[in-house]
């Protein structure tokens, strides 16, 4: 991963490659929220709503061809964050809330730990499981 301090990498290419494009949508949002025009703004959070979705369904495919035991709770953490986005994104579009920069860096926060938390345990079944370890 590309992303110095952030170097989350999880030697599952797809993943690291997804990974390192969400991240710089959040940087990229973190840096728009004080100052861009509000239809990059708006873009921004269209592409993280959009890119989450596919990233979250590539991951939920790793983990049901490899029978993740706890793919029911790594699941649900995707559909709340996607729930969080698609929020702001729809109150954004009718003008009624403003994504500010610590909602950006939440996210940024979010997206990190759950890396750290929930994909570093995926991928470490997921090796095991390819190469036939117990």
């Amino acid at each position: 991963m590309g992303r110095g301090s952030e170097d989350v990498g999880l030697g599952v290419q797809e993943i690291d490659t997804e990974h390192d494009l969400l991240l710089g949508v959040v940087h990229a949002l973190e840096r728009a929220v004080d100052a861009a025009p509000r239809a990059q703004v708006e873009a921004l959070l269209q592409q993280l709503s959009e890119l989450s979705r596919v990233h979250f369904a590539t991951e939920e495919i790793l983990m049901r061809l490899h029978s993740y035991p706890d793919f029911a709770g790594h699941q649900l953490e995707h559909a709340r964050l996607v729930d969080q986005i698609e929020q702001v994104r729809a109150e954004f579009a009718k003008g009624r809330v403003q994504p500010t920069r610590p909602f950006a860096s939440a996210l940024h926060h979010w997206f990190a730990e759950h890396i750290r938390s929930h994909d570093v345990p995926v991928a470490r079944f997921v090796r095991e499981a390819g190469s036939g370890s117990p």
